[in-house]
């Protein structure tokens, strides 16, 4: 028998059978071999109002954690050609989600994260009472529109602990099961985003 490698990559192996009768066959067997991919993708995290890095940010992408260097930068290898969702949280700063397609190169993602405190909230807009709460909160939006609205509620280490859709200006959410501390509402709009933070007590 003899093996030999084919010009497009393939392995052939070829040479005789004999059978009782001493009849001869020739064959020829070709055996494809396929060669798996992995590609690099590198987040790039940044501050969108002074546009510096942001360092030890929490990237969840392809079922991994890594956080970011003091050059916002985090890469993941051996990815597969597909499409994966990810989600980019620090403390102090919205978490940013989305999602990206791997084909057939290393790609870079630059994701810029808004801090909380540098999101403009309008008392005519959003009124969250009471606050502190000790478990109910009452959310009310006005002169907003509610189509495509939804909210997650996350905690002071930027961690999503509750979401959900707002379908009307009135909205009730119950955080009684909740440790007592520090929240964020997030308002997520065809227009933005709107946060404000809650306090929970006994």
């Amino acid at each position: 028998m003899a093996i030999s490698k084919m010009k497009n990559g393939n392995i052939a192996l070829s040479g005789t059978m004999n059978n009782a009768a001493y009849h001869q066959w020739a064959y020829t067997s070709v055996y494809e071999i396929t060669e798996t991919q992995y590609f690099k993708v590198t987040f790039i995290v940044t501050d969108n109002v002074n546009s510096e890095f942001i360092e030890n940010a929490e990237i969840t992408f392809n079922d991994k954690i890594k956080t970011t260097d003091n050059e916002g930068t985090a890469v993941f290898t051996e990815v597969l050609p597909n499409t994966y969702d990810f989600s980019v949280s620090v403390s102090d700063y919205l978490i940013e989600e989305g999602s990206v397609t791997i084909i057939d190169e290393d790609i870079v993602i630059n994701v810029s994260i808004s801090p909380i405190n540098s999101v403009d909230i309008q008392s005519q807009v959003l009124k969250i009472y009471p606050n502190p709460t000790s478990g109910l909160v009452n959310i009310e939006i006005s002169n907003y529109k509610t189509d495509n609205t939804e909210y997650y509620i996350t905690d002071v280490s930027g961690a999503i602990v509750k979401r959900g859709a707002i379908n009307s200006i009135n909205t009730s959410i119950n955080l009684s099961h909740f440790s007592k501390g520090y929240y964020f509402l997030v308002l997520k709009t065809e227009n933005g985003k709107l946060t404000s933070k809650i306090v929970l007590i006994d």
